[in-house]
């Protein structure tokens, strides 16, 4: 019987400790799950907090490097401002250009997209437009335009580096020159390490270090090409891209293995004004083994406890798990809410030396960090406002009706106004001298969405006029819909002033020196009269032949002054026109008719200054001179061809050619004792040219110089 008793009380006690044993499991297993649950989804909204905060530093990031890229982009361009220079510059000075200018890589495309030259040697001959049909119709759209374009912050899809490209082509241009900044480098020169490894790694690592059930988190962009992590640079994605890729906006993809679940989704990112954002995807890891540890060790030592000791020690565990754990991660949530809503003074009081005080700790740290930063930049804006306020432009926002939303003190002062109310109450027509003129502007503004440095007359409040220079441009949103505009005016009426003093001036010159012009003619041909007089007593032919190449060599020089003082152009003269007046009176000086010779001029758009043009046709009349003497004796027909260009290097190219009898053989022409030749010869030394001679079917003379001597 007693036997009995005792195998009934043993059943009774094992009965009862397995019961409660399964029922403490049971409600411990159901309570932390609830708790976690909870933690789940405040932690979800964590790491959308942590991201949304990520994305605004970035963003400031991105700012400033537009600022400094579109500068960089702009001098680059002026650099490789030949074609050569763009075809043949080497790789290593591609990247001393962009060292100079601040940027990491230049690359130049061509109009069929492919990469012709770059300071990236594995890019060199790849073909962008094999990469997708959208983004072959951005580069396609950008040819010609003259504007800057611009990427937010992007991911290789050959290394996994960050970087923010930039696109520039010049206005009518057939090619792109394409510049990359490397994110990590600009940070850390332009911020601090520190700075980096706050937006990169602290920002991220801290979530992860202060929840045991997160065992990472990371931020891919994945795509048909690669995958690679956001904010772990160089780090890539090794799993299975297919259920990825098909993952839709507001959508989460929960992969379980274990007590371990990974979730993906698509953030939501501030301006996602290009393709590659659609690609973006956050991994979260979730690790709950440790549940399954925890409800084990209370069942095992449910099982080696008494009923009575059992119940007491699950009353008690209750009530400090509510009072340890749960209230205290709740107060930690309360804080981490108050931090979130800017309150960063919030004070989290966890006593212990556990983890959760350690969390709490850390939480306070990054709010102390977070504020830190914001007031940096409640700094920044500080000193925009500064700036805005002391800057001599006026610096303007218009609503689109026309009316004044906000202006700097420059701008009131301007236009004479007492204060900003004053000015915003003005009609804005008021403002311009000639109503007309706004009109002019807003079509220009609809028309290019951007106008610059438009110049108009403008009246102060007084009614005094001056001359301003207005810079506007047209803000819309997505769907193209008018904003609002943003503009500057610079008072230009000084400069205008002075515009006209140097106008004045130049004319007065202009005057002065074609009155130079007009004298030298008129005393050149008073010596070419003078030697017509002379040579009626002469009799001896040969005597009056040289008084006749004298008075034509005067005639020449007489003709470049009468042409320059006949232009508008007193820097240049027409020299087809010249060469015409030259040889017909060389034609009437010798007596022959073009009948007999023909004269043929093939010289198009060739402009000459004086310093050229004096010897150029002192050459040309000996050179004619010549073939009218020699080529043709006993009035044999004939033809004489004058021809002349000017090439991309800035060289003059002369032919003068004949169909006579040609140059006597015997002759050296470069060492006769003629005078013509001799003068010929001095002529070339002093255009620093060369003449060479061709004897074939006549006499051809080729002679090359510059345009400048």
């Amino acid at each position: 019987m007693k036997n009995k008793v005792i195998l009934y009380l043993l059943i009774l006690v094992f009965g009862s400790t397995l019961f409660i044993t399964l029922a403490i499991g049971s409600y411990a297993k159901a309570k932390v799950n609830s708790v976690l649950k909870n933690q789940k989804e405040q932690l979800f909204q964590q790491i959308k907090s942590d991201f949304q905060l990520f994305d605004r530093l970035l963003l400031h990031i991105e700012e400033d490097i537009n600022i400094s890229i579109e500068k960089s982009i702009s001098s680059i361009n002026d650099e490789l401002d030949t074609k050569k220079k763009r075809e043949e510059m080497s790789q290593q000075e591609l990247k001393k250009l962009a060292q100079k200018y601040n940027v990491t890589e230049i690359y130049l495309i061509d109009e069929k997209g492919t990469i012709f030259n770059t300071s990236f040697a594995p890019d060199m001959n790849f073909n962008l437009f094999s990469i997708e049909k959208k983004f072959t119709d951005f580069l396609i759209s950008i040819y010609g335009k003259g504007k800057i374009f611009k990427q937010r912050i992007g991911i290789s899809n050959k290394t996994g580096i960050l970087n923010t490209y930039a696109y520039y082509s010049p206005p009518g241009s057939d090619y792109i020159l394409e510049v990359s900044v490397k994110i990590q480098d600009y940070i850390k020169e332009n911020y601090s390490e520190e700075y980096y490894n706050m937006v990169f790694k602290d920002l991220f690592s801290t979530t992860v270090k202060l929840n045991n059930y997160l065992k990472s988190f990371d931020i891919y962009r994945i795509n048909n090409i690669s995958g690679w992590s956001f904010i772990n640079e160089g780090k890539k994605f090794d799993k299975d891209k297919s259920l990825i890729l098909n993952l839709k906006p507001g959508k989460e993809l929960k992969i379980k293995k274990g007590r371990m679940e990974t979730s993906y989704f698509i953030p939501k990112i501030k301006k996602a004004d290009f393709d590659f954002v659609k690609e973006m995807y956050l991994e979260v890891v979730y690790d709950f083994s440790f549940i399954n540890r925890f409800v084990t060790n209370i069942i095992f030592y449910a099982i080696c406890s008494y009923i009575l000791i059992m119940s007491l020690v699950f009353m008690i565990s209750s009530k400090l798990f509510n009072e340890l754990i749960v209230k205290r991660v709740l107060m930690i949530n309360t804080g981490l809410k108050n931090i979130e809503h800017g309150k960063y003074g919030t004070k989290l009081e966890i006593d212990g030396k556990d983890e959760l005080t350690t969390i709490s700790k850390n939480i306070m740290n990054m709010s102390e960090k977070i504020h830190a930063r914001e007031l940096q930049l409640k700094k920044s804006k500080e000193r925009y406002r500064t700036l805005q306020a002391n800057i001599p432009v006026g610096i303007f926002r218009l609503t689109r009706q026309g009316k004044f939303y906000s202006l700097n003190p420059a701008l009131i002062q301007m236009f004479g106004y007492e204060s900003e109310e004053e000015i915003k109450k003005a009609n804005i027509n008021d403002l311009y001298h000639d109503s007309n003129q706004r009109k002019i502007l807003l079509k220009m503004l609809i028309s290019k969405k951007i106008v610059k440095n438009f110049n108009t007359e403008l009246t102060r409040k007084d009614g005094k006029i001056f001359w301003g220079s207005i810079s506007i441009k047209m803000i819309t949103d997505d769907q193209g819909n008018t904003l609002y505009f943003d503009g500057i005016i610079e008072d230009i009426t000084e400069r205008k002033r002075a515009e006209e003093l140097i106008r004045a001036s130049l004319n007065e010159k202009e005057v002065l020196l074609q009155e130079v012009h007009h004298r030298v003619k008129n005393n050149m041909q008073v010596i070419s009269s003078l030697l017509s007089l002379q040579s009626r007593f002469i009799k001896d032919k040969d005597d009056l032949e040289i008084f006749k190449e004298s008075q034509n060599r005067v005639r020449s020089m007489s003709l470049v002054h009468e042409k320059l003082y006949q232009s508008e152009n007193l820097a240049k003269i027409d020299f087809a026109e010249y060469i015409e007046s030259l040889t017909r009176s060389l034609f009437i000086s010798y007596g022959i008719s073009k009948e007999l010779i023909k004269l043929d001029i093939q010289i198009k758009n060739v402009l000459m200054n004086l310093t050229t043009a004096i010897p150029c046709s002192l050459l040309i009349n000996e050179l004619v001179t010549n073939s009218l003497k020699y080529a043709f004796p006993g009035k044999q027909k004939g033809e004489i061809l004058i021809f002349m260009t000017i090439d991309e290097s800035k060289t003059y190219n002369l032919i003068i050619s004949d169909n006579g009898i040609g140059f006597p053989t015997e002759i050296d022409y470069k060492n006769t004792d003629t005078l013509g030749m001799q003068l010929v010869d001095t002529l070339i030394i002093q255009l620093k040219g060369t003449l060479d001679m061709i004897q074939d079917k006549g006499t051809t003379y080729r002679i090359s110089f510059p345009e400048k001597i």
